[in-house]
């Protein structure tokens, strides 16, 4: 048995604390075609290739301040709503960007066990 808590996960799973929500980062990553940069294309294209995104939450982002009440939150720039932001950088001063707007999170997509099987 998997037990998800304080996550946002796509499609929704029982949990305390998960959400599921969009966590509205700051550009998503996707599949585009390796000769053809302005074509995207699925993953299995013979030519696809995944361009990273940045996946930094945006200011007012449900994933902010959204993280479990009883982690620490200390490295989380100034004002830091006094709660962990939720995701893999959750409690991690941002690089790189504006430190009063931005975080991170992941959203993690479940797939049930007849679906992955095809």
């Amino acid at each position: 048995m998997v037990t998800v808590a304080t996550s946002d996960v796509a499609g929704g799973y029982a949990g305390t604390g998960n959400l599921d929500v969009d966590p509205v980062f700051v550009a998503s990553g996707y599949w585009e075609h390796a000769l053809n940069p302005s074509m995207m294309v699925l993953p299995s294209h013979f030519y696809a290739v995944w361009v990273s995104g940045d996946y930094h939450l945006t200011e007012g982002s449900p994933c902010v301040d959204a993280g479990d009440a009883l982690s620490g939150y200390g490295l989380e720039p100034e004002p830091n709503g006094g709660q962990v932001n939720l995701g893999a950088y959750g409690n991690y001063a941002p690089s790189g960007h504006d430190a009063d707007t931005l975080a991170s999170c992941i959203t993690i997509s479940l797939m049930s066990d007849k679906r992955a099987a095809h």
